[in-house]
Formats: C-alpha cells, structure tokens, sequence
C-alpha cells in the first residue's frame, strides 16, 4: 500500500491523500481474521504505512505488525494518511497516527460534538497539527426532497445493518441510513453542506446518487451545482 500510494502521490504532484479504514466485523471475520481489536490494528498499521510515505523505511515491532522494510520510488515525498473513525478509541488513534479523518454515514451534530473534538484533542495531546475531518455524504439536488430521500433510502439501506454506522445514525435520531442524505434544491443542498463545514468538516466529499425518472439529469444538476461551490 505505501508503495502505491506514493507512487500515486508522485504521479499527482504530492496531492495524494490516502484513506484507510478498519472495515466491519463481517466482512474481516469472514476472511477468517480477527476484529476484536480494530483500532490497536489500526494505530501500527498507519504508523508503518506512515513511515514508509515519509522515509522510505520502518522498522516497527508492535502486537499486531513486526515490519522491517523499505522501498525506492522515484520522486516520492511524503504523502496524508486519514483514517475512517467513527468511536472514541479510533478517533483517538487518528489523531495521534495520522492526518485526519474521513467519514462515511455521519450527521453534522455528530461531527460537531463528537468527531471533531475528540479527534482535535487527540492530535493536540500528541503535539500534531490539526488534523483533518473530511465528511463523505450522499447528495442529491432535486425538487422533491421527500423523493429524493426516498431513493437513498433504498440505495443505502445496507449501511444501517452495520453496527459502525448504525451508532453514528442512532446519535443523529436517524432510522434509516438513507435519511442522512443532504438532498433538496440547489440553496438547500449548499446551505446543508455549509452546515457540515461550520461543525467542523474541513472537506466534504459528495456521493452524488440520482432520483426521479432522469438519472443522467438528476446527476447533472448535482454535479453542477458541486462544480459551482467547487469554484466558488
């Protein structure tokens, strides 16, 4: 992975930032692998990945990893590490390892009061900049919100069966996954997305899904009105 990625970041002028993530219980123990101690795994896995972006080598002897490596890529330079956390202990981990967060399914009172905090603190306590928050959401611009909201609860209904997310959604008072979805007409869907960054997002990164009989249409409008903020 260090490998690709700055491999990656060299191609794209140092402008790589790598997510990585814990996964769910599901899908890691069916790979006859162990969950129970996620985000531990996840502290030494992005403290090699971590020192194999910036240097080129680690030797790193932890629980988890015992890793004594190295590699050569040409023009490579150090590349951001963010990590999917969502409870406490792995919030804590990002902020002390890497370079932030990205999230997936959560609401903006639980970026604000939970997420953000304590991933800020952590990184503070370790004497690292402030880490970032990047917010993933599904975005739909439409004129029948409740159409809209709708179709992204048929399309994202799998994510609320997943313990990691239905935690988020519980906090927010949401039922199903869909209902996290920032959908309405073009004022509401930015005056939404403004709403995440005053909680705290420092990036959001919209997940564009379609609704109404249109989809090419319905995908142009929202793809439009990100391009407008984009370069706004």
């Amino acid at each position: 992975m260090a490998q690709q990625a700055a491999t990656v970041n060299a191609l794209c002028g140092g402008r790589l930032i790598l997510g990585v993530g814990p996964s769910h219980a599901p899908g890691i123990e069916a790979l006859g692998l162990a969950y129970d101690r996620p985000a531990l795994h996840m502290r030494e896995y992005v403290t090699v990945l971590k020192a194999l972006g910036n240097e080129g080598r680690v030797d790193f002897q932890g629980e988890t990893y015992q890793v004594r490596t190295g590699f050569a890529c040409p023009e490579a330079s150090p590349f951001k590490v963010v990590v999917s956390a969502l409870a406490p202990l792995m919030l804590k981990a990002a902020g002390e390892v890497a370079d932030g967060t990205v999230t997936w399914m959560v609401g903006r009172n639980t970026i604000a009061n939970h997420t953000a905090p304590r991933i800020t603190k952590a990184a503070s306590a370790a004497g690292r900049d402030s880490p970032q928050v990047i917010v993933a959401l599904p975005v739909c611009v439409h004129d029948d919100k409740a159409q809209a909201t709708a179709r992204a609860v048929q399309i994202f209904a799998g994510y609320g069966q997943l313990p990691n997310y239905r935690r988020q959604l519980d906090s927010e008072g949401i039922d199903q996954a869909g209902e996290i979805a920032v959908v309405g007409n073009e004022d509401e869907v930015t005056a939404e997305l403004q709403a995440y960054f005053d909680a705290g997002a420092t990036e959001v990164i919209a997940s564009v899904y379609p609704a109404g009989d249109d989809s090419r249409g319905s995908f142009a409008r929202s793809t439009a009105l990100l391009q407008a903020l984009a370069n706004g």
